[in-house]
């Protein structure tokens, strides 16, 4: 069995605290490519002969990057020096990298909905596209386009067809196996994505702030906000599952306000206009039960992240609940 341990009798495995600064130092990306997945290298000295590991001797080199430094077609002193000028630099390209979408399908799974009905146009607010997937099996490779932002607003990530481009403005952007996990700091995580190819992405945590609209969402659970003032939003949730949809179809929306009475069918959708809020209009779908409630950011995230990683709407946020028992809409 292979020594763990170089000649200094230290131990191949870098400690996270460690790792986290060296992703830093190198924008969260390969120093040379800017690939987004990537492996960490020892610099100078070399694993063999370091005493430390030391986050200012060790940079993030994609695969294909680090096979060339083995075969000598790179230098250390190169990627010493690549790695030198990703830290100093004010307008470093973003790290990025590329999803499995070769059979054409795509979907983005959120929220409890888990197949291929959910509606081309995802998520809108007052009208613009934030998230859109476009599948098309045997036609092509599918496409996602979506914009992640953080509970500020700030923009942490994008997906433009089958591009992933991660922003270097966040704390921590950290890949592990098919896992993007974005970080505002040590203790919290402002998104998260899994990778299931070819062509499904599904979110396991988001918690975003985009114009007017708030969306927190796991895989299982998701709340739709408007904002009334900046700490209070009109919330809206429901557990259903899209049946079929159109390309008039829009699963999450976000639009001005108009006085009208709640209602839930086939063209609303699940549909809270006073507040300007609605859930798979113009579609299909079986619903078991919604929650609408006006509460602070602040307190529905306090409830929201501590239940939503499993099925089910009950203690997601306290407001006005309304159990359906299974009815249908077409």
């Amino acid at each position: 069995m292979a020594s763990k341990k170089n000649r200094f009798n230290l131990p191949r495995h870098i400690p996270e605290s460690v790792k986290r600064q060296v992703r830093q130092r190198s924008k969260f990306g390969c120093v040379v490519c800017r690939a987004g997945v990537s492996h960490y290298e020892h610099i100078n000295p070399e694993f063999k002969d370091a005493r430390s590991h030391d986050p200012q001797h060790i940079c993030c080199l994609c695969g294909a990057c680090h096979d060339k430094v083995n075969r000598k077609i790179y230098s250390k002193e190169f990627i010493a020096h690549k790695y030198s000028e990703i830290q100093t630099s004010d307008d470093s390209e973003a790290p990025h990298d590329f999803f499995d979408m070769h059979t054409g399908e795509s979907q983005l799974l959120f929220g409890g909905q888990t197949n291929e009905f959910t509606p081309s146009f995802v998520f809108s607010v007052y009208g613009e596209s934030v998230f859109r997937v476009v599948s098309r099996p045997g036609e092509g490779e599918g496409s996602i386009y979506a914009c992640f932002t953080d509970a500020h607003g700030q923009e942490v990530m994008r997906i433009d067809g089958n591009q992933w481009i991660a922003f270097d403005k966040a704390w921590d952007v950290n890949i592990v196996g098919p896992k993007i996990t974005i970080s505002s700091d040590k203790n919290r995580i402002v998104f998260q994505l899994r990778v299931e190819p070819p062509g499904k992405v599904a979110i396991e945590h988001l918690d975003m702030r985009f114009g007017l609209a708030h969306l927190m969402a796991t895989e299982h659970n998701l709340l739709l906000g408007h904002y009334i003032n900046e700490q209070i939003c009109a919330w809206l949730t429901a557990s259903l599952s899209v049946s079929y949809s159109s390309e008039a179809s829009v699963f999450l929306s976000v639009h001005q306000p108009q006085n009208q009475e709640v209602s839930i069918g086939t063209n609303d959708g699940v549909a809270w206009p006073k507040a300007g809020l609605s859930i798979a209009s113009k579609c299909g779908f079986k619903i078991s039960e919604c929650v609408m409630a006006v509460k602070s950011v602040e307190h529905v995230r306090n409830y929201f992240f501590k239940v939503a990683s499993k099925p089910g709407l009950p203690e997601l946020i306290d407001g006005t609940h309304f159990l359906l028992l299974e009815d249908s809409f077409h």
